[in-house]
C-alpha cells in the first residue's frame, strides 16, 4: 500500500468512528417502560428481561423479604408458633405476590424463619419498608400482621404491641393502626 492508500484509510476509520459517536450521541432516548408497581394488592417479585435489576425490582424484592420478616416476628411475638400462623403468612404470600407458588412460599417463609430476628433486624427491617415501600405497601404489610395475628383466634397483647410499633415506626397513622388491629379477639 502506498502512503495515499494508508491514508485514505486512517481518515475512513477516524471518519467512521466519529459518525458511531455522533449517532449514538444524537440518536432519540426511548423511553423506559413505566416501572412494575403493585397492582391492587399483588407484588411482583420477577421482572423478565434487561430491566431484572431495575430499582424498583430491587424495592419490591426488599419489601417483600422485610414483610415476611416481619410476618415471623408476629408468629415468634406470643411465644409460639402456630401451624395457623405458618399457614397465614404461606396464603398472604400466595395471595399477594404475582406468580408465587407453594415453592416460591416455602422457601420465603424458610428464609424469613433461618434470618436473625431480634430488634435490630426488626428495626432495619421496618426502616427498609419504610424507606422503599409505598404507603399501600405498608398497610398491606400491616393487614398481614393482623392476619397472622388472627391465625390462632386470639390477639396477644405482645402481637397488639408489635403491631403499633410496626404500623408507627412505619409512618402510618396510629388511628389506622388501631382501627386495623381493634378485633374481638385481643386479649
Amino acid at each position: 500500500m502506498n502512503g495515499v492508500a494508508v491514508t485514505v484509510a486512517v481518515l475512513l476509520v477516524i471518519g467512521a468512528g466519529v459518525a458511531v459517536w455522533w449517532s449514538a450521541r444524537n440518536a432519540p432516548e426511548v423511553p423506559e417502560p413505566p416501572p412494575s408497581q403493585w397492582k391492587g394488592s399483588k407484588i411482583t417479585p420477577m421482572m423478565a428481561g434487561a430491566r431484572n435489576k431495575a430499582p424498583e425490582r430491587v424495592a419490591r424484592d426488599a419489601v417483600m423479604a422485610q414483610a415476611v420478616l416481619l410476618a415471623v416476628e408476629m408468629a415468634c411475638a406470643d411465644g409460639q408458633v402456630d401451624d395457623e400462623e405458618r399457614g397465614a403468612i404461606r396464603q398472604f404470600i400466595l395471595d399477594h405476590v404475582t406468580g408465587a407458588d407453594d415453592d416460591f412460599a416455602e422457601r420465603a417463609i424458610r428464609e424469613g424463619f433461618a434470618a436473625q430476628r431480634n430488634t435490630a433486624a426488626v428495626d432495619a427491617a421496618i426502616a427498609t419498608v419504610r424507606a422503599v415501600g409505598s404507603e399501600e405497601q405498608r398497610v398491606l404489610i400491616l393487614e398481614l400482621l393482623v392476619h397472622v395475628a388472627q391465625a390462632d383466634g386470639i390477639i396477644h397483647h405482645a402481637e397488639r404491641a408489635f403491631m403499633e410499633r410496626v404500623g408507627e415506626r412505619m409512618g402510618l397513622d396510629l388511628d389506622d393502626v388501631e382501627r386495623m388491629i381493634a378485633l374481638d379477639g385481643s386479649e
